[in-house]
C-alpha cells in the first residue's frame, strides 16, 4: 500500500527489545481506502466449487462476518460459539492483492448445524437433570414433612371429634383451656388422654358441687315467745 511506519525501539520488561509502528496522519486515509479495496476483493472472490470463505459461512447461518469473528474467540462462551469454534478452516489461499484468507468446506454449514444441536442437546439435558434433581430434592423433603407431620398427629383428635364426645355444638374458650391443645399446620389437635381426664374433672366437679348443695344446712329463722 506503499505505508512505512516508523519503528521505535525499546527495552521491554523482560530485559528484550521491542517496538512500536508510528504512522503518520496522512497515512491514515490511506490505510482505511486499502482495506476497503481489501474487503472489496475479499467480498468478491470466489473460491474453489465445494468450497466457501469465511463472509459466505457467516451468512450461510444467518449471521455477520463480525460475529462469526467475535464467535471464533475463546473469550466467547456462548453455546453456538463453542460449537463454531469446532468448525476448522480447510487451508489458507492467497487473493490477488487481498492477502491471504482461510476458506472452508461447504460441508462446515452442516457440521455446525448438527455441532450446534448437540451443544443445545448437552445443555437441555444438563438442565433437565438440574431440574429433576431439584424436584426429587423438594418431593423428598415434602415427604419428610408430611411423615413428621402423621407422626405428631397420630393417635390425637380433631377439635370435630372432640366436640362431637363432649356433646357440644361448638368448642368453647373454658374447654380450649382445660384441653391446652397442640396448633399443627394451622390446626389444633387433642391428646384422647387429656380429653378423658378433663371430661372426668369436670364431671368430679359437678358431683362435688351437687353433694355440697344438698349437704348444706338448712337455715331456720329466730322464733320469738311472746
Amino acid at each position: 500500500a506503499g505505508i512505512s511506519p516508523k519503528i521505535i525501539k525499546y527495552r521491554n520488561s523482560a530485559g528484550g527489545s521491542s517496538g512500536h509502528a508510528f504512522y503518520h496522519r496522512d497515512d491514515i486515509a490511506k490505510i482505511k481506502a486499502f482495506r476497503e479495496e481489501r474487503e472489496k476483493l475479499v467480498a468478491n472472490w470466489q473460491p474453489p466449487e465445494g468450497y466457501i470463505t469465511t463472509r459466505q459461512f457467516a451468512e450461510r447461518i444467518g449471521i455477520t462476518l463480525a460475529t462469526f469473528q467475535s464467535m471464533r474467540s475463546k473469550s466467547n462462551s456462548r453455546l453456538v460459539a463453542k460449537a463454531l469454534r469446532k468448525i476448522k478452516w480447510d487451508r489458507k489461499v492467497n487473493i490477488p492483492r487481498g492477502g491471504r484468507i482461510p476458506i472452508w468446506k461447504e460441508s462446515c454449514v452442516d457440521d455446525y448445524i448438527k455441532l450446534k444441536k448437540e451443544e443445545q442437546d448437552k445443555v437441555d439435558a444438563a438442565r433437565l437433570a438440574k431440574r429433576l434433581a431439584k424436584e426429587e430434592a423438594i418431593a423428598k423433603e415434602q415427604a419428610a414433612e408430611q411423615a413428621a407431620y402423621e407422626k405428631a398427629i397420630e393417635g390425637k383428635l380433631t377439635s370435630e371429634e372432640v366436640v362431637a364426645k363432649l356433646g357440644l355444638v361448638h368448642m368453647t374458650p373454658n374447654w380450649m383451656n382445660r384441653l391446652s391443645p397442640q396448633k399443627i399446620k394451622g390446626r389444633y389437635w387433642f391428646d384422647p388422654e387429656d380429653v378423658d381426664r378433663a371430661i372426668a374433672q369436670v364431671d368430679l366437679e359437678y358431683s362435688l358441687n351437687v353433694l355440697q348443695r344438698f349437704m348444706k344446712p338448712s337455715v331456720r329463722p329466730n322464733s320469738h315467745i311472746p
